[in-house]
């Protein structure tokens, strides 16, 4: 499998910090070949807080992924062994609970950090995992994830916010949503609560697929298939994926986003 990967964080065309975060890394494992992770964080808080809350949730996960993830690939797996189809189900499993607990225990230093300084901060949290043709993602607020497969665009993660609770009950429809003006109050962030529920998803990788992880600040003002569409067209080399990216963070801020802007792309070509 060939991985393409591109990232880009903009600081957008009002605010004067960037509170956004962004990471990807590659590695080779010992039994599975090539794996990807990537993350990206959404900050908010009074002046750098935002900054320090995504940057101290990547930092936690960069960690994992270099120090930890190895360990945890290679070690031996009852549930894998009891599969016997040769996939990754266990490893997976075993990813998901070591990302919950470190999404817990950034949770509790946010809340830390806040209380010590009287200030709210929090983030919000989008990662994603390959690894042999599979991938595991997790969600925690209202970043995205999308998948993009041929000509079909698809939202991965489901908004962690209001609106979207208001979706689900019928209240709005989408395109109301769209046109909405009102504030779309989080009901999961990192740093916030002491209650902490991150949403997870498991599945495999087909070929020729990309992911974009995205904050709220790129997707806002761009349709699914304006995304799907443009990082489709960059699939064949990563300077062509980095261009396809900056040439959408430019669409956005054409259409008056006040937000920061930040997408990561991983092309998966098999």
């Amino acid at each position: 499998m060939k991985i393409r990967i591109a990232a880009l964080s903009d600081v957008g065309t009002v605010r004067e910090i960037n509170q956004d975060s962004v990471l990807i890394k590659t590695d080779t494992a010992h039994s599975y070949g090539k794996v990807v992770f990537a993350m990206l964080c959404d900050g908010m808080g009074g002046l750098s807080g935002g900054e320090i809350a995504s940057a101290t949730m990547v930092r936690r996960f960069e960690k994992w992924f270099e120090e930890e993830m190895p360990k945890e690939l290679s070690a031996e797996d009852t549930t894998e062994q009891l599969d016997g189809s040769g996939n990754i189900v266990g490893k997976l499993r075993s990813v998901r609970n070591s990302w919950l607990c470190m999404a817990e225990e950034v949770n509790r230093l946010l809340l830390k950090y806040g209380e010590e300084k009287h200030i709210k901060i929090g983030t919000t949290a989008v990662a994603l995992l390959i690894v042999n043709e599979e991938y595991i993602l997790m969600n925690v607020g209202d970043s995205r994830i999308y998948g993009i497969n041929g000509g079909r665009t698809r939202q991965l993660t489901r908004d962690q916010s209001y609106i979207q609770r208001m979706i689900d009950l019928g209240r709005l429809t989408r395109h109301e949503a769209e046109q909405s003006h009102r504030d779309n109050l989080l009901l999961q962030c990192i740093g916030v609560n002491e209650e902490l529920s991150p949403e997870f998803e498991q599945g495999c990788v087909s070929t020729d697929t990309a992911f974009v992880l995205c904050s709220d600040g790129f997707w806002k003002k761009l349709t699914p298939e304006e995304i799907g569409e443009a990082i489709w067209k960059g699939m064949d080399s990563e300077s062509l994926l980095k261009e396809e990216i900056r040439d959408l963070i430019n669409k956005v801020k054409t259409r008056k986003e006040h937000d920061n802007i930040s997408a990561a792309a991983v092309a998966c070509c098999i």
